[in-house]
């Protein structure tokens, strides 16, 4: 994880050749992810992607997801978290 003061708003998750699995979960934050290696699996609002590498990916706040490795080898990705009222 990387926070900077200056940018109390945002956070930067990064995660390299992760097998964790979530739960079903929200988050209070816009978020905004990039799959760097592996596939994942994005279930949401009753739907469920698969998501590529090099894939883009928007998270509504308050929209209950997950996101998880589509095979055993792990995915890697960056997640950009906006809190949005923090930002003025």
């Amino acid at each position: 994880m990387y926070k900077n003061d200056l940018l109390a708003f945002a956070e930067l998750r990064y995660s390299q050749h992760s097998t964790v699995r979530f739960k079903p979960h929200m988050n209070h934050t816009l978020s905004i992810g990039a799959v760097n290696r592996g596939e994942v699996l994005y279930p949401v609002n009753r739907e469920e992607a698969r998501l590529a590498p090099r894939s883009l990916i928007n998270i509504n706040p308050e929209t209950r997801h997950a996101c998880n490795p589509a095979t055993e080898t792990g995915r890697s990705y960056n997640m950009l978290q906006l809190d949005m009222a923090q930002r003025r």
